[in-house]
C-alpha cells in the first residue's frame, strides 16, 4: 500500500481537485483514517502548519510596514545643508 506522505499509514487518499483563480491555485485533498489518534495528529499538525504561516505572514508585514516608515522618514527629513569645510588650523 502507497503511504501518503505526512500521514500514517492507516489513511487513505479519497479525493482531490484543483481550480485556479486568475493566478493563484487552490488543491483540496481529503483523506480519510480509520485511526482516530492518526486523526487527531494530522488534525493538530495542520494547525500548527496554519499557525506557522500566519505568523510569517505578520513577520512579512511588519518588516514591509517598518521599511515604509523608514522610507518616509528618509524622504520627510530637512534637507542637509552645506556647510564650508573646515580650516586646516582647527583640527
Amino acid at each position: 500500500m502507497t503511504h501518503l506522505p505526512y500521514f500514517g499509514a492507516g489513511s487513505r487518499l479519497k479525493s482531490f481537485s484543483g481550480a485556479t483563480k486568475g493566478a493563484e491555485g487552490v488543491i483540496k485533498i481529503e483523506i480519510s483514517t480509520s485511526d482516530l489518534g492518526e486523526f487527531g495528529y494530522s488534525l493538530r499538525r495542520l494547525a500548527e502548519l496554519e499557525q506557522e504561516q500566519k505568523q510569517e505572514e505578520a513577520r512579512r508585514r511588519a518588516d514591509a510596514r517598518r521599511q515604509k516608515l523608514k522610507l518616509e522618514r528618509i524622504a520627510s527629513a530637512p534637507p542637509l545643508l552645506g556647510l564650508p569645510a573646515p580650516d586646516r588650523e582647527d583640527f
